[in-house]
């Protein structure tokens, strides 16, 4: 008797060729089915399921969408492998993490995908590491680490000192 294996959902991922995206890859496509949205394309995935579009373009966007079950918004500019880091300009963090993640979020919803993953940062949260105890945890200098702390988490105040964390908070309110 042959068990029946649930068909792989279609997961739709922007910004693969990231930092993020390359990490996470191999474990993606050993259990779904993935598709990569991307201004440059992605080696290694049938053309079939490679989009090229830019995020900041909202009808673009449409094609990419079609069949897909799940979206992975890693897309955004002013992370680890941005070329300017987390310094990138304003009008770039506008319109890749702002307008972008609008666009995706709302092309989504338009095409009736179930699921949006949006991919945050540390950015929203790091300015803890300039007060104690958090302070001293992240010391690279010889210091007394506290026997506790209050742990910092999704209910936490966001604290962020870059424009790059602001503009991944907008994401996750949108």
């Amino acid at each position: 008797m042959s068990e029946h294996l649930p068909e792989k959902l279609n997961v739709l991922v922007t910004g693969l060729n990231g930092v993020v995206g390359n990490a996470l890859r191999p474990a993606l496509e050993e259990r779904y089915t993935i598709s990569a949205l991307s201004r440059s394309g992605v080696d290694g995935l049938p053309d079939d399921r490679v989009f090229r579009a830019n995020i900041t373009d909202i009808d673009s966007l449409r094609p990419a969408f079609e069949g897909i079950d799940v979206v992975l918004n890693l897309a955004a500019d002013g992370g680890m492998s941005s070329d300017a880091g987390m310094n990138s300009g304003w009008d770039s963090m506008l319109q890749n993490n702002i307008v972008g993640t609008y666009n995706v979020l709302e092309v989504a919803r338009q095409a009736g995908v179930s699921r949006v993953i949006l991919a945050s940062s540390g950015a929203t949260s790091n300015g803890y590491e300039l007060e104690e105890p958090y302070k001293s945890l992240v010391s690279t200098e010889n210091v007394k680490i506290p026997d506790s702390w209050e742990m910092v988490n999704e209910f936490s105040e966001p604290k962020p000192v870059s424009l790059y964390g602001v503009t991944k908070l907008f994401g996750e309110d949108l």
